[in-house]
């Protein structure tokens, strides 16, 4: 695993001398290479290599480290899926589930999409960050805060890229709307699901997703854009909203030494399978304009309206007697309290990765 942030070359000591020429090297190529800052991670068995290289604030000259936070960007996408299946085997969702059946006159046609489509980006569904005056919104004010609905908002304003299921094209939007549907679904936000089913868990204390925070925690890496029409070298993004993306995109965290290996999901959780795998058409986005259309009679009720956190509005559901996974990865009740206070959305993310 790399994350690079942008040209110097300043590292942290590895444990494994043997692997480390190799390993440095790759980094300092990244750098070579014009990217200003790079943190390195490899494994073998139980060797774990941490390494940086380069700089994390062009402007200081500040050297990149590795316990340095960075935008992870679509990571956290798998994240999301994580917590979806484990609410399939809670029989708390079902894989089948229709969009319409958790956010009602949401999307146009809702009732025909899956939530197993959305999860494997065959919805159908226009992606919201290839529409134009989104680009230039975001260019305009990177750290103006964008509430999940208005991005799905935009999204359905495109009309669908093909019937679901019959394709693939990459898309933000399906995750925007998985996350609405995990809030949904628990009555809690989506910030607060992560925290309890995942990241405390699993000893992430240093991830969280926050919504409105546009200077990720300290210490942190700047990120940049690179190749610039105009610029005469890399672009400080740093100080973007992370509600441009939230449950699709620019999740900040550190890169860690020790995470628990293995299957994360209860045994239930496997058998609902995503569905055989086949190949699908790969079709190209298309940036075509048309009106907005909610399925006849769709009035919005008070259960549809979010806060600014991007919560549901709607009494909490009753919790399950049992919870598969949190048995056997469970923490302190207190550290579970202190830790979920952590409430709103997240996202940032000027790019994008999967396509």
């Amino acid at each position: 695993m790399i994350a690079a942030a942008g040209p110097a070359a300043a590292g942290v000591p590895v444990k494994t001398p043997a692997a480390q020429p190799g390993f440095r090297a790759a980094l300092e190529q990244i750098v070579d290479d014009g990217v200003p800052g790079a943190i390195g991670l490899a494994r073998h068995g139980d060797q774990v290599l941490i390494a940086a290289s380069g700089t994390a604030d062009i402007a200081t000259g500040q050297p990149m480290a590795a316990a340095d936070r960075v935008r992870v960007g679509s990571i956290i996408k798998t994240i999301v899926a994580t917590v979806v299946l484990q609410l399939v085997a809670e029989h708390e969702l079902r894989l089948s589930d229709s969009v319409a059946r958790w956010l009602p006159g949401l999307v146009p046609d809702g009732r025909a999409i899956t939530l197993r489509e959305l999860l494997q980006h065959t919805s159908g569904i226009f992606d919201y960050f290839n529409d134009p005056s989104f680009v230039q919104a975001f260019k305009t004010d990177p750290t103006r805060t964008w509430q999940p609905r208005a991005l799905i908002d935009i999204a359905v304003a495109h009309p669908p890229l093909f019937s679901p299921g019959t394709a693939f094209a990459y898309s933000n939007t399906d995750y925007i709307l998985l996350g609405l549907i995990i809030q949904t679904a628990t009555g809690q936000p989506l910030a607060r699901e992560l925290e309890d089913r995942i990241f405390a868990p699993f000893g992430m204390h240093h991830t969280s997703l926050p919504f409105a925070d546009v200077i990720p925690p300290r210490p942190y890496a700047h990120g940049y854009l690179l190749n610039q029409p105009g610029a005469a070298g890399p672009v400080d993004i740093t100080r973007v909203s992370p509600s441009i993306a939230w449950a699709a995109g620019g999740l900040p965290d550190r890169t860690r030494r020790r995470v628990r290996p293995g299957n994360h999901l209860p045994a239930s959780a496997l058998r609902h399978r995503m569905g055989p795998r086949r190949e699908l058409p790969r079709l190209p986005q298309q940036r075509v304009h048309h009106t907005r259309r909610r399925p006849a009679g769709h009035h919005p009720d008070q259960r549809d309206r979010q806060h600014h956190d991007g919560a549901a509005e709607r009494r909490p559901r009753r919790r399950p007697l049992s919870r598969p996974l949190r048995r056997p990865l469970t923490t302190s009740a207190p550290h579970r309290r202190a830790r979920g206070r952590a409430s709103g959305c997240l996202g940032p993310a000027i790019h994008r990765t999967g396509r």
